[in-house]
């Protein structure tokens, strides 16, 4: 096996020391014609001559993917020393080669891209920045959650800052590949007329749930929970990404900051975006249970319509009515009265998420 380069701790030009580069020495392989994306309609074009991955266009995220995370290129026994750190490894971007688009949302595009020596594939997302206080920003929300390990949670692998030019820095980060999405897998099931079975939503439910109890422990509430940011693994395995809205409330439950998506905000924060208020105070984490009661009517019915119809809805008593009259024929009463629980318009009588961990338990283990 070829050696591996020594680490070299200098800076970068965050003033951020640099992890071990994941280049090899002394291996010869031909780069990889890439596929260069168009910049609007991710419809690739045939170069004849090679692009790297730093000349990729982007501008938004999700991780929808396929495959299994391999060994990353450098030496074990330095990753875990920086693993301890709490550091996130860097990479060098021409270690891998470009395969296709595989999502895009909120702040970067995603590419499935596979290791040149081990063919090993990740997801990578690429973050343009406009100002080094927003790469430090990002880059700190990142180290957040690099140091937050939970099966539930998707894993960041590595790092790398690119200055494209004096105003403009391209952030790439390098993420384990999953199969799908949970929107996907709704979408499928939706033309498959397939509904989820009871005990299969109740699975998927306890996972998010176990992730989301642990980051509010951790003092982080989510802040954009919806399917597109629910990814799904091998085995059914269900896990929280995108934490770009994410924020360390520290000791308060309470927000002020309006964030997430329209279709999945909680009503206090739809209100103030439709009245564009700049500051709403909330409970972060009862806003992220509304959220996910949201996604999960979603998924009982397969139908997106009902949460824009339940949208304009604040009597409780009707909320109660249209959720049975649309789950009653596949789900129990049970089902009815939890998806209602979480969708209680004010946040006080609304369930927690250790609320809905223990209705679990009583109804279903």
């Amino acid at each position: 096996m070829d050696k591996i380069n020594d680490l070299q701790e200098d800076k970068n030009f965050l003033g951020i020391s640099k992890r071990p580069s994941l280049r090899w020495k002394n291996i010869n392989m031909n780069n990889k014609i890439f596929d260069k994306i168009d910049s609007i309609g991710f419809k690739p074009e045939r170069r004849g001559s090679q692009i790297s991955l730093g000349e990729l266009s982007s501008n938004s995220e999700i991780s929808m993917n396929i495959g299994n995370i391999g060994n990353i290129l450098t030496n074990p026994e330095k990753l875990k020393l920086i693993a301890e750190e709490g550091r996130i490894p860097e990479f060098d971007i021409e270690d891998f080669e470009y395969i296709e688009p595989i999502g895009e949302g909120s702040y970067g595009k995603i590419y499935l891209v596979q290791n040149k020596y081990d063919e090993s594939k990740y997801a990578l997302k690429k973050i343009i920045c406009h100002d080094l206080k927003e790469v430090k920003l990002i880059y700190h929300n990142l180290e957040l959650m690099y140091n937050k390990k939970h099966p539930n949670i998707m894993k960041i692998i590595g790092i790398e800052f690119k200055c494209l030019d004096i105003t403009t820095y391209s952030l790439y980060i390098l993420m384990e590949v999953a199969l799908s999405d949970w929107n996907n897998e709704i979408k499928k099931r939706a033309k498959e007329k397939n509904y989820y079975k009871e005990e299969e939503i109740i699975n998927i439910l306890k996972q998010i749930i176990n992730s989301l109890i642990y980051l509010e422990n951790e003092g982080i509430a989510h802040r954009d929970i919806k399917p597109q940011n629910i990814l799904v693994f091998q085995n059914n395995v269900y896990k929280i990404t995108d934490f770009g809205e994410a924020k360390n409330l520290s000791d308060s439950v309470q927000e002020s900051t309006l964030r997430g998506s329209q279709l999945f905000m909680s009503p206090v924060l739809y209100e103030g975006l439709k009245y564009n208020q700049k500051d709403v105070i909330h409970n972060a984490y009862k806003s992220d249970v509304y959220s996910l009661g949201y996604c999960l009517i979603y998924a009982l019915t397969l139908n997106l319509n009902i949460v824009n119809d339940l949208r304009e809805i604040i009597s409780m008593k009707v909320i109660h009515s249209m959720i049975s009259k649309n789950i009653k024929k596949h789900y129990s009463v049970k089902m009815i009265d939890l998806i209602t629980k979480m969708l209680e318009f004010e946040e006080s009588q609304r369930f927690s998420f250790y609320d809905i961990q223990n209705y679990i338990q009583e109804n279903y283990d």
